[in-house]
């Protein structure tokens, strides 16, 4: 009897899938402060716990920044991940990260408007196709099983081009 019910128990444990934030968050849910999340609604960067950031980077480079001028009408691949403070750098914070018209997440969600990670400093691939004078980029963040929290946009523009509110 014993026997049959740690099987039973084995069999349930194969076969339940936990997802965590990032994984089921990918397409269901706006990233934007009008949503709820486990029963708690999407924090806006002001209201959030920390201040996190999005950061981008060429892949040749070795600097991260939270800002990138890119060159018109060419298409150019950048890396983007999250940039945590200090006291959240060996929590569990996971991400889910969106971008404007004129970039593609790649491997992407959503059909490549969203991308995410696992971990605050795994990157997700961006590609800029260079016909947009300015692309945003935000993602939607939690620690463990917490509240979600936005970071700020970051602003990717095409090089000569002044910043505008999308």
């Amino acid at each position: 009897m014993i026997r049959a019910i740690l099987k039973t128990l084995l069999l349930l444990q194969l076969t339940l899938r936990v997802d965590a934030f990032a994984a089921w968050l990918k397409c269901f849910v706006d990233l934007d402060e009008t949503e709820i999340i486990m029963n708690y609604p999407i924090l806006t960067p002001d209201k959030a716990p920390h201040l996190v950031e999005v950061q981008v980077k060429y892949p040749q480079d070795e600097e991260w920044s939270t800002n990138l001028s890119y060159t018109a009408y060419q298409p150019a691949i950048v890396h983007a991940r999250l940039k945590v403070p200090k006291e959240l750098e060996r929590e569990d914070v996971q991400y889910v990260m969106e971008t404007t018209n004129g970039g593609t997440f790649n491997p992407g969600l959503c059909d490549g408007v969203r991308g995410h990670g696992s971990r605050h400093n795994e990157e997700v691939g961006l590609e800029l196709s260079g016909k947009e004078d300015q692309v945003e980029l935000w993602a939607g963040w939690a620690t463990g099983h917490g509240q979600v929290s936005l970071t700020p946009r970051t602003k990717l523009r095409k090089e000569g081009t002044e910043a505008v509110e999308l």
